[in-house]
């Protein structure tokens, strides 16, 4: 009875412990320019990580060049003309400050998909490691429709703010 007893209280007390939700990885992505765009658009070509072609779907993608015009900005680009480009949101503690409204934005089929666009037939997968693949693609962001949102919802400045 004293075995069964002490099984008992292992199972319940220990199973916790064994048993945990994966954590969602953060994203791992390089974002550039990618050439010239119409006004209130800008084309970045984005790279990134995975460990299976398949799992960098357009979503994911989208995801990313959106995530990387926030909160990173562009890094130079091998496209004359084109340098680097400031993150709309200038603090890097705004997606911890405005953590909800982030997690609602990002969520999956999220209102961030409605700022990108892929651009047909540029989707491209390689193998950069012994189990790793850049996945680069080019998507066209509506840099001046985000910026309004993010103002909006007070993530970034208005311009008229500081007058």
């Amino acid at each position: 009875m004293k075995m069964r007893t002490l099984i008992l209280f292992l199972t319940i007390f220990l199973l916790p412990f064994g048993v945990q939700a994966k954590k969602e990885d953060p994203l791992k992505y390089d974002i550039t320019s990618a050439g010239v765009s119409a006004s209130g658009m800008t084309l970045v070509k984005i790279s990134l990580y995975v460990d299976k072609p398949a799992k960098a779907t357009v979503e994911l993608l989208k995801k990313a060049a959106v995530h990387g015009i926030i909160f990173r900005g562009l890094n130079e680009s091998s496209v004359l003309g084109y340098s680097n480009q400031k993150p709309l949101a200038s603090s890097p503690a705004a997606a911890q400050q405005y953590g909800d409204f982030f997690e609602a934005f990002f969520q999956e089929n999220g209102q961030y998909l409605s700022y990108a666009n892929m651009v047909e037939s540029t989707t491209q997968a390689v193998k950069v490691g012994k189990k790793e693949y850049r996945v680069t693609a080019v998507v066209n962001i509506s840099t001046d429709q985000l910026k309004q949102v993010l103002q909006q919802a007070g993530v970034i400045r208005k311009m008229t703010d500081g007058f």
